[in-house]
This record gives structure tokens, C-alpha cells and sequence, in this order.
């Protein structure tokens, strides 16, 4: 793995390697002079150099999602929403995406940051189509009888660009179950960004038993 050259020293055994255009990783120490990573970005503050916790150690357990729902986390979710996937998925290394639960339904929702801009300095439609996928994907999950057992894989996936987004937009993906059949689940959605509609999209899954992918 390439480590950016700027590294800022924080106390206790503690490194923070900051990436030269947005994010960081948080390094830890391991007495010999070595830096190994234990957690994807981990905010603006720790960019900063900031110290992470006021107890860090180099004994003490790897942040976990948690960390995510800081006071000091630059998305600033409404409340609500929380990290489900672990650290290494690529819906929270893009992201992250957060999800909020509600009696009978899932939301998907992120902070447009720099990172997902495109060269006209709006966000990229790449990262709308990712959003929409894990966002009506997680809805999905959300409806399942018994999600343990059960995994879908995307078949198809239309989206259709109706407006765009500037950084410190929060975005939200809303959807719903349309079919649930014995093999195919149809699933309708949009992105939107307060009463703005950014996006509309729709996806078919395939219905799979979790067992063969473990």
C-alpha cells in the first residue's frame, strides 16, 4: 500500500496519514516504527492532526463503525443514521453511506464531499449510480424475511439524472419493494437532496441463497 508522504505525529503511538486531496487513514504504531492501517477516514479533525481520542493506545482495539457517528464527523447524518457495513466495504470507502431504520422502512443517505466531484465541480454521476445501488439494495435487505440466509445480486440498474449536487448536500435514497417473487425482487427509487429529486432509478435482483457466496 502507498503511504502519502505527509504524516503528522498524534500522541500515544498514534499517526495520522493524510491523503493529499480529501481523506486520511489513521495509522497505528507498533513500537518498531512501523505503521499499519486501522481504519478508513476518520474525519477533518484527524486530517488536521487533532488528536484522536484522548486514551489512544497502541493496545487498545481498532476504531469500529462507531467512530463514524463522532461529534466531530465532517458528514454530520441527521439523526438516525448509522454506518451498517464494515470498514473495508466499498459503499463505506466511497462513502460512507449511512442508513436509518423506521418502523417499516430504510433509508440510505451521504454527505457529497470533494472526492465525489466530477471536473464541473458537481458531484459525479458514477457516485449517484453507486449511491442508488446500495441505497435500494439496502432496502431490499431491510424486507427480507430472513436476511441471514438471503442475498441478492443487482440484475439491472436504471437511473436517470434529473439534477445535480454541491459539496455539503446531504442526499437521501428512498425506495420501495414493488415485486418480491420467488427469484426476482423490483425495486423503485429516487435520490434526493431535501424536497429536490437529484435522481430516479429502479433495479431488478436476483434472489440467491447466502450460503453459496460464504
Amino acid at each position: 500500500m502507498e503511504i502519502p508522504d505527509r504524516v503528522v505525529p498524534v500522541r500515544q503511538c498514534l499517526a495520522v496519514v493524510v491523503d493529499p486531496i480529501e481523506g486520511g487513514l489513521l495509522f497505528r504504531c507498533n513500537g518498531h516504527g512501523v505503521l499499519s492501517p486501522v481504519a478508513p477516514r476518520l474525519g477533518q479533525a484527524r486530517r488536521n492532526g487533532k488528536a484522536c481520542s484522548s486514551r489512544a493506545g497502541p493496545h487498545n482495539a481498532a476504531p469500529t463503525q462507531g467512530a463514524f457517528m463522532a461529534n466531530d464527523n465532517p458528514d454530520n447524518p441527521p439523526p438516525g443514521f448509522r454506518v451498517l457495513y464494515e470498514q473495508e466495504r466499498f459503499e463505506t470507502l466511497i462513502g460512507p453511506i449511512y442508513f436509518r431504520d423506521d418502523e417499516n422502512l430504510r433509508v440510505a443517505g451521504f454527505r457529497v464531499q470533494k472526492k465525489h466531484l466530477n471536473g464541473l465541480k458537481s458531484i459525479h454521476g458514477g457516485m449517484l449510480t453507486a449511491f442508488a445501488d446500495a441505497g435500494l439494495t439496502g432496502i431490499d435487505w431491510f424486507h427480507r424475511e430472513n436476511p441471514k440466509a438471503e442475498a441478492c445480486v443487482t440484475i439491472s440498474l436504471n437511473c436517470e439524472f434529473v439534477s445535480s449536487a454541491q459539496p455539503g448536500d446531504w442526499l437521501e435514497c428512498h425506495g420501495e419493494v414493488v415485486k418480491r417473487g420467488r427469484s426476482m425482487v423490483f425495486i423503485q427509487g429516487r435520490i434526493v437532496a431535501g424536497d429536490r429529486i437529484v435522481m430516479t432509478c429502479s433495479t431488478v435482483l436476483k434472489r440467491m441463497p447466502r450460503e453459496i457466496f460464504e
